[in-house]
């Protein structure tokens, strides 16, 4: 193959070609743009010919490079790689279809933007092989079964064979609708499985349907013969198919996907297809009148609930054809269809529940009804219902009567002083005669009449203004939790659902939930239990339920006599533990008050020294700190800067892990993983093994370079450890950042030939064998 400079067009007019390659002997050409310049100027295209054949690659985002690889038997082209501004695309050429090849990494994450992100612990082995022989013939249908041509390096394994495999799934929503499931429990990401929900929704710009031999005519009679190649995908369909929320049940393989517009999808995994299945569709009013509670109205001024596809042959049915993997059996609607907030399941109870800025819903997938509803607006929010937060209206009097409580409150604690000295001048203090006695004047501060001793001092805390009652977001729903707790009598648990609203109120419900064949003819009901108000009335971030040894209560434990539990309810500005069911205050911590930060994220993690197991509470801020606390005191374990402050993206994209491992969007485009203990951490350990003879050895100079380390960063680093037969090459990435012996090794590095570039004061030394300079090295040199 050779590569030359020369430019290659497909018709007059134009644009020159960025990059060409010619095969003579075996008729191949490939070469980036050349398109028409009138037509396809605009276009990022790759041009394949062979022969008669004649294929070109439409790509989504630039081309950058490509090179052609070669097989070892025959020397026959293989395969073309093609390296894009936003992924890597490689294409099969010994294939007659030129179809792709799935990448083994290098994935592109965002190819369409990622708007959720969660991270599943544990799944169970039957659902894991499932999901992997599904996914993988899910690729074999569109792409090519050639393997990924450029290999070397081994990644070397953690410990056992057994230890290092880790069945960790992270589940990623995208704007286009689409879920995708990345095998997490190794250091390469990799894709594993991928859900579209836009084949069960209509989005606003699908094409109209039409005969599938008009779309193969015009496809034939297109010149340029145009393929879209790549997978990603800058432009959404609709913004109402958004992910919002996803959670996934480790041991059935439940899934649930809530989107942008109150849509709500129930799915399971099934290795067979299936076809004209019914599926209910179930619409729940959060808003409704008294007297007629399907009826609505009121105004919505948001976007409207997305249609349905499949045949509707009954009321509130309709029919589908699934391939295997995950297949719907059951769709909720939310109204008014605004985004959804919060979601929780229980695989065990067949329950789901759906939170949004209006209030909540509990949904029987098992039975196929709704439970309950409740609205967390007020009374005057009805009528201004709207894609805005909702506007509250309130009397000038009252208005002005808060501002001016405000004023004087703001002013009596910036002026302490002044209220203090007018105080001492009205009521002047005498000395005692033990004050005489010791020298004492009038009003000064002795170790007898101090009032703070250093001794009692407490951490200066900030004032904080309270939150108005009115908050236009109060309503809504932050946080939705099932568990098996104490939350009426002392010794029994009991099922129960837990909601977080914005305004500070966390909201129990206790639940009656029936099994087995007694479910189809006794409904589950809930009633309200109890109700917190939170003094500050901050958003309500996480609520947690454990027992006495501190371990996470599940939705699966039994319901029956049990220990004393305990709930943490973290809000934005503080973390409280209360002792159940008399909701007693056990342990507090204030984050805003003492530090200004603001919480964002909370989990338990194990964390383990040796043979001792501990579980804390991790904490993540808005400053982008971790924090860890021990439980019950809420004691600071350890603090670790993780995502910079003006990170807003990796700061609400952050998941935690059950084993103290945290994952968030560094870019729109890459995950960063990071450790909060030393017992569970994933780092990549390679070693790139090279033939004797690939590269010269180096020999040591005494002169260092400093002046010119691109000009000398041309010669590859070589480890000072050479065998007989292969060179090995050990890297380890544990921060992404050099190590200080490779550093100095490169300082060090120092050669035979002198610099024309460098005048004799600088001059380096380099190796006679000339070929490991490389044209990009002198150009990084001239820069």
């Amino acid at each position: 193959m050779t590569q030359v400079g020369v430019s290659q067009n497909i018709g007059p007019l134009s644009s020159p070609s960025q990059n060409f390659e010619w095969r003579r002997h075996d008729n191949l050409i490939v070469f980036s743009g050349g398109m028409p310049r009138a037509s396809y100027s605009d276009r990022n295209t790759v041009t394949i010919q062979h022969g008669s054949k004649h294929v070109v690659l439409d790509f989504t985002s630039k081309v950058i490079d490509f090179f052609v690889t070669y097989s070892t038997e025959n020397d026959a082209c293989e395969s073309l790689i093609i390296l894009l501004e936003e992924e890597l695309v490689a294409v099969d050429l010994t294939n007659s279809e030129w179809r792709t090849i799935p990448l083994p990494y290098l994935i592109s994450l965002h190819s369409s933007a990622v708007t959720f992100l969660t991270y599943v612990d544990d799944v169970s082995e039957s659902i894991w092989s499932t999901l992997l022989s599904i996914g993988k013939s899910q690729t074999q249908e569109s792409h090519s079964l050639l393997e990924w041509p450029v290999n070397g390096g081994v990644l070397k394994k953690a410990g056992d064979a057994d230890k290092g495999v880790h069945r960790d799934l992270l589940i990623t929503g995208h704007e286009d609708g689409s879920v995708r499931f990345w095998n997490a429990g190794s250091v390469v990401l990799s894709l594993v499985y991928t859900f579209k929900t836009n084949v069960i929704f209509i989005a606003d710009d699908d094409p109209l349907d039409e005969p599938a031999e008009n779309h193969a005519e015009e496809e034939e009679e297109e010149w340029p013969p145009f393929r879209k190649v790549g997978c990603f995908d800058p432009f959404s369909d609709d913004p109402r198919l958004a992910i919002k929320k996803v959670s996934l049940c480790p041991n059935t393989g439940t899934l649930i996907i809530a989107g942008s517009a109150g849509q709500i999808v129930i799915l399971r995994l099934n290795e067979d297809a299936v076809t004209d299945k019914q599926i209910r569709v179930s619409t729940i009013n959060i808003i409704p009148e008294k007297d007629n509670p399907d009826e609505v109205t009121y105004l919505w001024k948001g976007p409207q609930r997305l249609g349905l596809k499949g045949k509707t042959e009954e009321k509130n049915k309709i029919t589908v054809s699934s391939p295997a993997g995950y297949q719907p059996f059951g769709i909720v609607q939310i109204l008014p269809p605004a985004a959804v907030t919060a979601i929780a399941l229980s695989a065990s109870w067949s329950l789901v529940a759906v939170g949004t800025a209006h209030g909540l819903a509990l949904y029987d997938f098992k039975s196929e009804t709704p439970v309950f509803h409740r609205c967390t607006l007020n009374s005057n929010d009805y009528s201004s219902l709207s894609e805005t937060p909702i506007s509250r209206t309130k009397s000038f009097k009252k208005s002005l009567r808060e501002s001016f409580r405000r004023i004087r409150g703001r002013s009596s604690t910036r002026h302490p002083d002044k209220h203090r000295s007018s105080k001492s001048s009205q009521s002047p203090v005498t000395p005692t005669g033990a004050d005489r006695k010791r020298g004492g004047r009038p009003g000064e501060n002795t170790p007898s009449n101090s009032p703070i001793s250093p001794l009692d001092a407490r951490p200066v805390e900030r004032a904080i203004e309270a939150r108005p009652t009115d908050d236009a977001m109060g309503s809504m729903v932050k946080c939705l939790h099932f568990f098996s707790t104490n939350v009426v009598h002392a010794h029994h648990a009991i099922p129960s659902l837990w909601a977080g609203t914005n305004n500070g109120t966390v909201y129990i419900f206790t639940l009656n939930v029936t099994g087995g064949t007694k479910r189809k003819n006794e409904r589950t009901t809930a009633q309200l239990g109890k109700e917190i108000q939170l003094r500050h009335r901050a958003p309500v971030v996480s609520i947690i339920a454990i027992n006495l040894g501190h371990k996470l209560l599940h939705v699966d434990d039994t319901p029956g006599p049990s220990g004393s539990h305990y709930v943490i309810i973290s809000s934005e500005e503080q973390i409280k533990i209360f002792s159940l069911p008399n909701l007693k205050a056990v342990g507090k911590l204030k984050l805003t008050a003492l530090e200004g930060s603001r919480v964002r994220r909370v989990a338990l993690g194990q964390f383990s020294a040796g043979n001792h197991l501990e579980t804390c509470l991790m904490c993540l801020t808005n400053l982008g700190e971790c924090i860890i606390l021990s439980i019950p005191d809420l004691r600071r374990q350890e603090t670790a800067a993780i995502i910079k402050r003006e990170d807003i993206n990796g700061i609400s994209s952050f998941a935690f892990t059950k084993f103290g491992e945290g994952l968030y969007l560094r870019s729109s485009s890459e995950i960063q993983r990071i450790s909060l203990s030393t017992w569970r951490k994933t780092i990549p350990r390679c070693s790139l093994f090279l033939p004797n003879g690939t590269k010269a050895p180096v020999e040591a100079s005494p002169i260092k370079a400093e002046k010119h380390d691109h000009f000398i960063n041309g010669i590859p680093e070589e480890d000072e450890e050479v065998d007989d037969d292969h060179e090995d090459v050990d890297q380890d990435e544990e921060d992404g950042h050099e190590s200080e012996d490779s550093l100095t090794k490169k300082e060090s590095c120092g050669d035979n030939i002198k610099n024309p570039l460098s005048d004799e004061e600088n001059s380096v030394i380099f190796n006679p064998d000339m070929s490991v300079i490389t044209v990009d090295s002198v150009k990084d040199h001239l820069s």
